[in-house]
């Protein structure tokens, strides 16, 4: 339903920003703009076989701002590093939820990518199918890393901000709301006001 609105809205994980309040616990800034600074988390020690939260970002006050969000294709590139072997490999994955302030309500979750072994970050390209879902326009985006071992002793790294901009690339609309868009020279035009036939 609907289409890109000019373009999908790309988000960044922004690990060295706090976000709005109130926001889920430990959670950072799901931005629209990227951090300059580079950051990285590394999680403990896996349990083997259990998916384990490894970092959450959650969108700021009134974004993505819509009442339901459209169906389509998020396409994430996280950067990231892990300790294990080809043998018994250790996988991520990402949960999109919304956040209403005090629940987290789980929309959609990711296959499963293999973390690469090496020691430094590469980018590790995940898509996921996301519903249309009612939502508020007050409700936020809030997106979990998880990981998974299935070997002892295995650990993850993930990078965010400079040469490792950790992001999503989402079909929400950046343009939103409803009735007439005017746009001269490229320039969205709020409001789009003094609409006639010359334009």
């Amino acid at each position: 339903a609907g289409g890109s609105g000019g373009g999908g809205v790309l988000f960044y994980f922004n690990y060295g920003t706090n976000p709005d309040a109130p926001a889920p616990s430990g959670s950072k800034e799901l931005g629209r703009t990227a951090e300059v600074a580079q950051t990285s988390v590394t999680s403990g020690t896996l349990t083997t076989g259990v998916w384990t939260q490894i970092a959450g970002f959650v969108s700021d006050t009134l974004d993505p701002n819509l009442e339901f969000l459209p169906a389509g294709l998020f396409d994430f590139n996280v950067w990231c590093r892990g300790t294990a072997n080809v043998n018994a490999p250790t996988s991520l994955r990402v949960v999109v939820n919304k956040w209403d302030g005090t629940t987290s309500t789980a929309i959609a979750t990711s296959g499963n990518a293999i973390v690469s072994n090496n020691g430094t970050s590469v980018q590790t390209a995940i898509s996921l199918v996301i519903p249309q879902t009612d939502i508020t326009p007050t409700d936020r985006l809030y997106v979990v890393l998880e990981a998974q071992a299935t070997g002892s002793g295995h650990t993850v790294t993930v990078d965010f901000g400079d040469s490792t901009p950790s992001h999503v690339h989402t079909t929400i609309p950046s343009v939103g709301g409803t009735g007439v868009v005017k746009v001269i020279n490229g320039v969205p035009q709020n409001p789009a006001s003094l609409i006639t036939d010359s334009d």
